[in-house]
């Protein structure tokens, strides 16, 4: 059985009706998650022993690269998605860069080496935009030890539907639930009316 916390689809509306509005809100939440991590996905591309940072960047970036420096960057959220992360790795996503899509990346940190997803090259946060398309733009679903911030996720679609911004999916393990925290930081939602 899974069940969520954390589950995050914007904030109320401000502005009169007649108008779009966009409301935002930063958010520092700290939420427990819990869960044995289940096998997904390929290992991550190199042997390490070592933490890793990967870089990602929407236009400048190439799924062929390494990701290991900003020169050498990622392009899309699917390499990320398809790639197992390893306690204290990094994933930084570029200043200023635009996905389309869900960001779920697999693997799961350790206690005092979480895996963090943060920005990178300047102050103006990377945009993860769910667009109706996916019921959650970003999703950790039985992943432990994770820090996420400063990121602008949306996820509205043309019709009314289930979607969240940010998903934490607990799993159960013999009815009881194994506490571990995971930091959700500066979160930028926006919801658009």
């Amino acid at each position: 059985m899974v069940s969520g916390i954390g589950c995050y689809s914007g904030l109320t509306p401000t502005a009169n009706a007649s108008k779009r509005s966009v409301t935002a809100a930063f958010i520092a939440v700290i939420a427990l998650a819990s869960a044995k991590t289940l096998p997904a996905g390929p290992r991550s591309p190199q042997p390490q022993s070592q933490p890793a940072t990967y870089y990602v960047d929407s236009v400048d970036g190439q799924d062929s690269n390494p990701g290991t420096t900003p020169a050498t960057a990622w392009q899309s959220l699917a390499k990320v998605n398809s790639t197992t992360f390893l306690p204290g790795d990094r994933i930084l996503l570029k200043s200023g860069s635009v996905w389309e899509g869900q960001l779920w990346p697999k693997g799961s940190g350790a206690e005092g080496r979480p895996i963090a997803v943060d920005m990178y090259g300047g102050g103006v946060r990377p945009v993860i935009r769910g667009n109706g398309l996916v019921e959650d733009a970003v999703l950790l679903k039985n992943q432990e030890y994770w820090e996420i911030r400063n990121l602008e996720v949306t996820n509205t679609g043309a019709t009314p539907a289930v979607r969240r911004g940010v998903h934490l999916a607990l799993g159960h393990r013999r009815g009881r639930v194994q506490n571990q925290p995971a930091l959700l930081g500066f979160i930028y939602l926006i919801r658009a009316v």
